[in-house]
């Protein structure tokens, strides 16, 4: 009984100390994998989105209205394995279907930070079985705008282009990044249509801490509103 109770106070105390940690203004959900941001910050610059020449293959950012793209304020947590001591390692995806053969040579994405290092590698994957299966081309990125700010976009671009076959499922995929172990980011939500639920995956490891149902491994699940992001090419 005494052991339970120490075990049970060190795990308060350690989510205790990881919420002081985190940014003025910021609140975690009750199951640690959605962030709210409940001060929002000033805008960041709302740089025009890039590439507006070329083809859309999929997008659900915002662009009629400059300073909302996306939800600045509700986050769906990324996170290494330092950055929420006693709480799974999280990884998110989200799937996209071309309607016909296309080459994407840029990818945008709502992507926010929250503390430890301002890293996370994206990356374009095909569909195994309906979760996230090989990569097909990775990219770090960094410099990711405060979360609680709006409404920068993070681009990604790819001059040769990677070619996706139309009417097949593609996976857009936010992972940290081994030299980054404290990450925290947040994925955040489309805006421009609120009923529509996607298809997305996450990925839980509690290999050094936490509990996830199925450990190291992606787990098929939906969004409403989905999350937010842009595939683009010829």
């Amino acid at each position: 009984m005494v052991r339970t109770f120490a075990g049970a106070s060190a795990i308060a105390l350690l989510a205790a100390a990881s919420a002081a940690a985190m940014p003025p203004g910021v609140e975690i959900g009750k199951d640690r994998s959605q962030v709210f941001a409940t001060v929002p910050l000033p805008p960041s610059a709302p740089a025009p989105r890039e590439g507006r020449s070329l083809l859309t293959i999929f997008d659900n950012i915002g662009s009629k209205y400059p300073q909302g793209r996306y939800w600045c304020c509700n986050g769906n947590s990324i996170k290494a394995p330092e950055a929420d001591p006693g709480s799974p390692v999280r990884w998110l995806a989200a799937a996209f279907t071309p309607s016909s053969d296309r080459t994407v040579t840029q990818i945008e994405i709502a992507a926010a930070y929250l503390k430890g290092g301002n890293a996370l590698t994206l990356s374009l994957a095909q569909d195994a079985s309906g979760v996230p299966g090989e990569v097909l081309k990775s990219w770090k990125i960094g410099n990711m705008p405060a979360f609680g700010s709006c409404c920068a976009v993070t681009v990604q671009k790819n001059k040769q282009g990677i070619s996706v076959t139309g009417g097949t499922q593609y996976w857009i995929v936010l992972t940290t990044e081994h030299s980054a172990v404290d990450t925290w980011a947040a994925w955040l939500n489309s805006d421009t249509d609120q009923t529509v639920s996607a298809p997305t995956a996450s990925y839980c490891s509690s290999d050094t801490g936490g509990f996830c149902q199925d450990n190291d491994r992606w787990t098929a699940a939906s969004s409403t509103p989905p999350l937010a992001f842009a595939v683009k090419g010829f």
